[in-house]
């Protein structure tokens, strides 16, 4: 997808101008978790997802063992577990 044309679709649905570099940011940012999120949705056989928040179920040990792995995998950790704020 070109610059152009994802400027055109952010417009198209947000009715909002912005420059080139704030959604270049905005892109380099997002896609390093999108890339994460794609790669433990098809890390394993078993595992849920939760259509309504948009998040992967899985037990707290498969959790554990992937957050052991690599530290990032906390960041879609904490998306599952609902907030006692609420």
């Amino acid at each position: 997808m070109g610059t152009r044309t994802l400027r055109n679709f952010f417009f198209a649905i947000t009715k909002r101008h912005y420059p080139h570099g704030k959604l270049k940011n905005k892109w380099d940012a997002l896609k390093p978790q999108y890339n994460l999120w794609l790669e433990l949705k098809r890390a394993a056989t078993g595992l849920g997802f939760d259509v309504v928040k948009g998040t992967i179920t899985a037990s707290d040990e498969w959790w554990e063992e992937k957050i052991a792995i690599s530290k990032t995998e906390s960041y879609f950790f904490n998306l599952s577990k609902p907030s006692c704020d609420s």
